[in-house]
């Protein structure tokens, strides 16, 4: 699979706004106090806890096959699914900085606020990847179909967002490529990366599950 940046990611294509300035490279003392009574507060809360459950991830210690190891390929594949999983559990825990980062500039005041659904809609996505991912190596076919029909549906939604929204205001990064979101060269290329990823899920999951991968 092709080499992407530290935005982009491998087998999840986020279009990102700019991140904002972390809070702690601010001069102002901020506070951030969230009521779960507060649906945008409820958002941020839910994040947060998501996140956790998936730190374990982070930590794990996985096992790469050395040179001259007889690794059968059902057993390379699912090495593969864990390094791709821990690196979503990665990028899960950034994600989640940046919002609660930029929800306490805004609550304080000190930049505008802005939307932040394109960070929610990107932590959704790889949750879902990373459930697919989970059932995939364990041999659950009905609930790996489930999650990785809706990481399918969340990443198409992304592209038509590309083509038809204004993204005036995003990016996109591969290979260490900046790209203007609205340029038809981002939906180009985030299109080629999840079709990438669709590819390999596509070759491991009869090798894993023991059946063709749902296409719909």
């Amino acid at each position: 699979m092709g080499k992407q940046s530290r935005r982009i990611r491998n087998h999840t294509a986020p279009v990102k706004q700019p991140p904002p300035a972390p809070v702690k490279q601010s001069r102002t003392n901020l506070t951030l106090k969230l009521d779960h009574n507060n649906a945008e507060d409820a958002r941020v809360i839910d994040m947060i806890n998501t996140r956790e459950k998936y730190i374990p991830l982070i930590r794990e210690d996985i096992r790469r096959p050395r040179n001259g190891d007889r690794v059968s390929i059902k057993d390379a594949l699912k090495y593969k699914l864990r390094e791709i999983r821990q690196q979503q559990a990665i990028y899960l825990h950034e994600i989640s900085t940046e919002v609660v980062n930029a929800y306490a500039l805004t609550k304080n005041g000190v930049i505008e606020a802005k939307c932040l659904d394109i960070y929610f809609d990107n932590f959704n996505g790889k949750t879902s990847l990373i459930k697919f991912l989970t059932y995939l190596h364990n041999g659950n076919g009905d609930k790996a179909s489930h999650y990785y029909l809706k990481w399918r549906e969340m990443m198409s939604r992304r592209l038509d967002q590309l083509l038809f929204d204004d993204c005036s205001d995003e990016y996109v990064e591969i290979d260490g490529k900046r790209i203007d979101a609205g340029k038809d060269e981002a939906v180009r290329l985030m299109g080629e990366t999840i079709q990438t990823d669709v590819d390999f899920y596509t070759m491991a999951y009869p090798v894993l599950i023991g059946t063709a991968i749902p296409m719909c």
